[in-house]
């Protein structure tokens, strides 16, 4: 079932991204993308590696914050393997096989399941807060929101609600209790049980260190900044006139809607996204798909290429991901 639901969401994607590309002309495409300056690429590719360090810096705070220490390289490495399992498992499940990682060098799997939670809050929660900032932004620049601000405002709210019963395992055990008790078979039952407590006092640990999470948290908004200048490098480097702050208002948007599950790693969704939000300021249709070509090709296939050189270096048997993550 699960094969089944990510072919429809892999089909969706391409037939967005299909749509688009019969829209534009794809000589034009191409011409814009054999003109890029090496010289400002290459720089984007610098602050790719920098991006990349900084997401192992913050995995690494949120990790010392639940009182393990593990070296820069190593948080990093395994950020890059996580990516790149991600792109090839069912379910988006890739980045908890950093968890697995950790076990095998002694670190509870509840705590390195938990770190990597922790992680992804942090990124939605921030994302989630430049959206809502860039769809304001947009009405008062533009008089129009690109995405619905009460859709965003509501799933701001529904999601900080959500990390609020995170840290409150009284209130969420009775909220999933009914479905506890008819989803876990009856010889499982404690075991889960033990795990869930487990799970919830890796997660309270952090509360120990406020400071060491605060900077992770820090790490992550610093992280949005650096990705969204990214953005703007690549724009730069195919010659697309795109001022810095109106990156600013686009990156937020084309990432929220990347996270839609109609897609897989925002093809189709990202392609639309660009060529609707950069015609504000004038961008050829065909300049927005190859913006969107080339931020899918270094941001995904590029950095998930070297995940996989790590991975060869230390493979995991991933068959057995999920039951071994639940």
């Amino acid at each position: 079932m699960m094969k089944f639901d990510r072919r429809i969401l892999l089909f969706i994607g391409l037939f967005f991204f299909a749509f688009i590309l019969s829209r534009v002309d794809l000589g034009l495409v191409a011409v814009t993308l054999a003109g890029i300056d090496a010289a400002i690429y290459v720089s984007a590719l610098f602050v790719l590696l920098m991006l990349i360090l900084l997401k192992g810096l913050k995995w690494k705070a949120i990790l010392k914050s639940q009182g393990q220490v593990i070296s820069l390289a190593e948080s990093t490495w395994l950020v890059n393997v996580g990516f790149f399992v991600s792109s090839v498992t069912p379910g988006r499940i890739g980045d908890f096989v950093r968890a697995l990682y950790l076990k095998g060098d002694g670190v509870p799997l509840s705590i390195g399941v938990s770190s990597v939670i922790l992680d992804r809050v942090i990124d939605v929660s921030i994302l989630l807060g430049f959206a809502l900032l860039s769809s304001l932004a947009f009405i008062s620049f533009y008089g129009y929101s690109a995405v619905s601000v009460e859709l965003i405002f509501s799933v701001f709210l529904v999601f900080i609600l959500g990390v609020f019963l995170l840290f409150k395992e009284k209130y969420l055990k009775i909220l999933l209790r009914p479905a506890f008790n008819f989803i876990v078979p009856d010889d499982m039952k404690e075991r889960v049980s033990v795990g869930f407590s487990s799970f919830f006092s890796a997660l309270k640990l952090v509360k120990k260190s406020p400071v060491l999470f605060l900077s992770s948290v820090l790490l992550g908004i610093v992280i949005w900044v650096v990705g969204t200048f990214f953005f703007y490098l690549l724009a730069v480097s195919l010659s697309i006139g795109m001022p810095l702050e109106f990156a600013f208002l686009v990156f937020p948007i084309t990432s929220l809607l990347d996270l839609l599950p109609i897609s897989v790693s925002g093809i189709g969704t990202r392609d639309v996204s660009l060529v609707f939000l950069l015609s504000f300021v004038s961008v050829s249709s065909e300049s927005a798909v190859a913006l969107s070509l080339l931020f899918f090709f270094t941001g995904y296939v590029l950095v998930s290429f070297f995940g996989f050189m790590f991975f060869l270096r230390r493979p995991i048997n991933m068959r057995f991901l999920d039951s071994k993550i639940m």
